[in-house]
């Protein structure tokens, strides 16, 4: 009933959403993708983390009265976006929607190959491809699912003894570098350095190739713009007291996102979180699925700018200790995974209500993932577009 009930929320709010793309309003995150992308299209790559330039933009399409919304991507990212902004913006949100929903197929696939054998597989990809993480990632254009899918394929190489090819895939996870971050570390503690390799080879033409373009005051201003955003709870829009990790709780509940009161207990929680993770990460190989777990999770206890999409990744992370649960006879009921998409969207509506606690759930689950991960036997992963089963053994 509740999981129903969710669902009809779901159609309401992506009702109204994508109502107002069309009538032209400046709704979803695609606002500031746009307006990046529009700024490389028309030769003003240079200004892209220049806010009165974005703003300027923005302003343009929507009026003197939009609340202007910062670009903090790297500047790739705005180089492959502009294409689309030759596109009226209800158009390019269309394209970007359909392709988010094309990739969230391809990995749904992927679950349901990893699932095989495994009790109540349908409502359990089902709970995944409708949670609200998944949601808010397709209706706002986000593109956190091209980041997991980097993840996924950079494990599916490893497991097929390719390092090279692994690394090079990861580099797209440089979408967002504090998520790439985390696999990063992993790969370094187990010694991957031929990944690694692969990963250099192609991240760091991806992050200083628009140097060449734009000038080499790109990063400086990229870096301010960034460096801005940890005193801000509103600047830029922000929305700290929306975030799921502890500056969310402060935030929401004291109504200041004074670093002071937020910072200290971050870096206590993303230090001890990685220590757990190195220390799992050392005594497996590196493609144990409790490691990549571990790796899916820790971005949203380290990270100071973290919000409700980037949750995918701990969805993924989800998957991989039910497929282990499963293997130990110890299988996730289905009402359980209902129960965990109703407890993820209450979540989300009590933060749209002013209360942001996600990072309690999350702590609780990177805590599971540490001291109740069950022995592995092998089993297999799949990942969108391969033609064979991987195997993943612990």
């Amino acid at each position: 009933m509740f999981a129903g009930a969710i669902i009809i929320v779901y159609v309401l709010v992506a009702a109204l959403v994508l109502t107002s793309v069309l009538h032209g309003n400046a709704v979803t995150d695609w606002v500031s993708f746009y307006a990046a992308g529009t700024l490389v299209r028309e030769g003003q790559g240079a200004r892209l983390y220049d806010f009165a330039a974005q703003a300027a933009v923005q302003r343009s399409f929507f009026g003197e009265n939009v609340e202007p919304n910062a670009y903090p991507l790297p500047a790739f990212v705005a180089i492959v976006l502009a294409p689309l902004t030759a596109l009226p913006f209800a158009a390019s949100f269309s394209v970007v929607l359909v392709l988010n929903l094309m990739l969230l197929g391809g990995i749904a696939r992927a679950g349901w190959r990893y699932l095989e054998g495994v009790p109540g597989r349908r409502t359990l990809i089902a709970c995944a491809v409708v949670s609200t993480p998944v949601f808010v990632t397709v209706l706002h254009a986000q593109l956190d699912l091209v980041v997991l899918a980097a993840i996924i394929a950079c494990l599916a190489m490893l497991r097929r003894e390719r390092p090279m090819s692994a690394g090079a895939i990861l580099a797209i996870a440089l979408v967002k570098p504090h998520v790439a971050a985390a696999i990063v570390l992993l790969l370094i503690v187990k010694g991957e350095w031929r990944a690694l390799v692969g990963f250099g080879s192609v991240g760091i033409p991806l992050l200083l190739g628009p140097v060449l373009l734009f000038g080499p005051g790109i990063l400086r201003e990229q870096i301010a713009l960034i460096a801005s955003y940890p005193g801000s709870s509103t600047d830029h829009r922000v929305a700290a007291e929306m975030m799921v990790n502890v500056r969310g709780i402060v935030t929401s509940t004291t109504g200041s996102s004074n670093v002071w009161l937020w910072a200290v207990p971050l870096l206590i929680i993303a230090l001890a979180s990685a220590a757990f993770a190195i220390r799992a990460w050392r005594a497996h190989p590196s493609t144990d699925a409790q490691s990549w777990a571990l790796a899916l999770t820790l971005p949203l206890l380290y990270s100071p700018h973290v919000h409700l999409q980037t949750m995918v990744l701990v969805v993924a992370a989800a998957v991989l200790y039910v497929r282990a649960r499963a293997d130990a006879g110890r299988s996730i009921t289905a009402e359980a995974a209902l129960g965990a998409l109703v407890l993820v969207a209450f979540m989300w509506l009590l933060a749209t209500a002013g209360l942001a606690l996600m990072c309690v759930p999350l702590l609780g689950l990177f805590v599971v993932f540490t001291r109740d991960w069950p022995a592995v036997h092998e089993t297999t992963i799949a990942v969108p577009g391969a033609d064979a089963d991987l195997p993943l053994a612990a």
